[in-house]
């Protein structure tokens, strides 16, 4: 779904302002989802060291 937006890389969404998170949440229709569930601080993670680095910060594995 992201790839239609032109979203193609965790760097991308570890960039997302509010307004950015607030536009893709309200056009996917998916009601605070990208909050609640951190994309931002989860892509970060992800875009600095992939899953060793999700590990390190979430303390699992990415689903």
């Amino acid at each position: 779904i992201l790839h239609t937006l032109g979203i193609f890389t965790f760097a991308q969404v570890a960039s997302w302002k509010k307004a950015e998170r607030e536009w893709v949440d309200g056009y996917l229709s998916f009601q605070g989802r990208i909050d609640r569930d951190d994309w931002v601080k989860q892509a970060k993670a992800l875009a600095k060291g992939g899953v060793a680095e999700y590990i390190r910060v979430f303390g699992k594995k990415p689903v």
